[in-house]
């Protein structure tokens, strides 16, 4: 396979949400075969609750080294590749082909970072490292054929260049525009974004997209006909932020960041936003109320994925490197607004040991357990741990690229998606909600294999 610049380092780059300048961002080549997964970076399931299983399950592909001229997102049907996963003898060798199960797919650009769903289900937001702007794509999950994802995409499957938004400064009253080299984004209702909304009052979502180069975009979405709005972008913030973060309790935004050396990285930094509502919507602003340093953590080098504990109120759940762990973060301090803004310090009350360069982190329930999903790519392993005991109930070994998690709470099962051999692996948790409290399994089975695996050497 001919690679556009040194894979290795564009790689290690990406990893870390930093992609080097040398790629080729321009190919004008081929679009990518029908249903192929192909280097993916996000992995979700459609909605889902006690008694309901998820209909789809939603992969984005990056197409990392830039073969094609598009990535795509795509939907399988669940149902369908539970049928294919009877093979007999589970496991890798159960391959289905993804074009068996694929229910709808539309082309985004190359190289995606980050993506989100609205709060009603009704949208997905993709942010590309090779387009400056926010792309938006309709979601109909009670959708029968193909009519599942919607960006007004022509014949060749490209989503519009209307379902484009941030680029152009006279889309909003203050003249702003999308930064680019976005890293990570998060979306949550905007009637909880301050205290005393409701959805009549403040209707939609709110967006906020991080920036390689210490910028927050934020993006209000009005639902229905109407289209996403940028309306403001807070900058001069810690550089090289890698996730982001909403708690709608405190009501502040965190930003985990990357440290490239000794000089910027003798401290685990979590940067904060505040979120000032206005009466109308679209005038409202983020600031900065400065970063804050874990504290009882080894001090040194970065933050990396960070997510709400479902488990526990005003804690947040944080990983980080060297050594690779996930921190339980005390963030709420009992005020009235449930944070001190002024406090330079919070506590990591719990530290587990995980594998090495831990990437992404999901959430899940599984029985009356809420799990924690951490891929550790380095390693080759994913790591589950019970979000209120804060103990490890399970760990998959020898695995090839893991990047992306699903979790299904009614069938019990996990999707991870390998970017290593563009496939998503399919993990029965049924056992995790047999087992007693502290239990750890490490042979959780794989059940089979969605995509036929395509393994790039280089990457090995």
């Amino acid at each position: 396979m001919r690679l556009p610049c040194a894979l290795l380092g564009c790689l290690t780059a990406l990893l870390g949400l930093h992609l080097v300048s040398a790629c080729n961002l321009d190919n004008v080549g081929d679009p990518p075969p029908d249903a192929d997964i192909y280097f993916p970076t996000g992995l979700f399931l459609s909605g889902q609750s006690e008694d309901s299983a998820p209909r789809f399950l939603y992969v984005l592909n990056s197409n990392f080294d830039l073969r094609y001229n598009r990535g795509s997102v795509q939907a399988f049907d669940l149902d369908a590749l539970d049928a294919k996963l009877q093979c007999g003898e589970p496991g890798l060798a159960c391959q289905v082909p993804s074009a068996d199960v694929l229910v709808d797919e539309v082309l985004v650009p190359s190289l995606a970072t980050s993506y989100s769903v609205s709060s009603d289900r009704k949208r997905l937001y993709v942010a590309t490292r090779t387009d400056p702007s926010l792309l938006y794509i309709d979601l109909d999950e009670n959708a029968d054929g193909d009519a599942v994802l919607d960006c007004d995409e022509g014949s060749e499957r490209r989503c519009s260049d209307d379902r484009r938004r941030g680029a152009d400064s006279a889309e909003n009253a203050r003249g702003a525009v999308f930064p680019g080299e976005p890293v990570s984004m998060v979306s949550f209702p905007a009637a909880s974004a301050a205290p005393g909304l409701d959805a009549g009052s403040a209707p939609g979502d709110f967006l906020m997209v991080a920036h390689r180069w210490g910028q927050v975009s934020l993006f209000h979405d009005q639902g229905g006909a109407a289209k996403p709005t940028l309306i403001h972008v807070r900058d001069q913030l810690p550089l090289e932020p890698t996730g982001i973060e909403f708690d709608p309790v405190s009501h502040v935004a965190y930003l985990s960041l990357y440290a490239r050396t000794a000089a910027n990285g003798a401290s685990r930094l979590l940067a904060r936003l505040g979120l000032s509502v206005e009466d109308s919507l679209d005038a409202s602003y983020t600031y900065d109320v400065g970063a804050v340093v874990i504290d009882g953590v080894a001090p040194q080098r970065n933050t990396r994925a960070l997510r709400m504990n479902p488990a526990r109120e005003g804690q947040l759940l944080v990983t980080g490197d060297r050594p690779a762990s996930l921190m339980f973060v005390d963030v709420a301090s009992g005020s009235d607004s449930g944070i001190s803004l002024a406090s330079p310090t919070v506590p990591a009350r719990e530290i587990v040991t995980v594998g090495d360069g831990p990437m992404r982190m999901t959430l899940g329930k599984i029985g009356e357990r809420e799990i924690v999903a951490v891929s550790c790519f380095d390693a080759k392993q994913l790591y589950l741990i019970d979000a209120a005991r804060s103990t490890i109930v399970g760990v998959l070994h020898n695995l090839n690229g893991p990047f992306d998690v699903g979790i299904d709470s009614v069938r019990k099962r996990l999707y991870l998606g390998d970017f290593r051999a563009s496939a998503v692996l399919v993990v029965d948790l049924s056992k995790l909600a047999e087992q007693g409290a502290g239990s750890v399994d490490t042979d959780l089975p794989i059940m089979g294999m969605l995509g036929i695996p395509k393994v790039v050497q280089e990457l090995q």
